[in-house]
């Protein structure tokens, strides 16, 4: 599983976290292990939130999901069947694997899932 975003610790378990428009924190899971009854599937599509105080948040850190294909560094976006979706805003690096430009200064493409090598980058806010 990819994992890009800001992330936290509530009652020993992980979460992604957000705001709403009100500032008032959310976290939020697929997990069903991981709900009690206070979670709400708002749009029927299986991601349960909850709010919280901001007193129940244990650790909160960020994470990037970074790949090395052929000594070169991409940004890991998502996961398909056998590939990944990686991009970069170095043109060079996109040059030579071929990424496609997908706005002004950034390139996107897939990598198949041999040919890269992933690593979770992880900073504590």
């Amino acid at each position: 599983m990819i994992r890009n975003g800001i992330f936290c610790i509530v009652n020993g378990m992980e979460y992604r976290l957000s705001k709403d428009i009100d500032g008032k924190i959310l976290i939020i899971t697929e997990d069903k292990s991981k709900i009690d009854n206070f979670f709400i599937d708002r749009y029927k599509s299986g991601v349960y939130s909850k709010y919280i105080d901001k007193n129940d948040i244990t650790k909160i850190y960020k994470v990037n999901t970074i790949g090395e294909v052929d000594n070169l560094t991409v940004n890991v976006e998502s996961e398909l069947d056998n590939c990944y979706i990686v991009g970069t805003s170095d043109l060079k690096v996109a040059e030579r694997l071929n990424l496609q430009r997908c706005d002004k200064y950034y390139y996107k493409g897939k990598i198949l899932k041999e040919n890269i090598k992933l690593t979770e980058q992880i900073e504590d806010i």
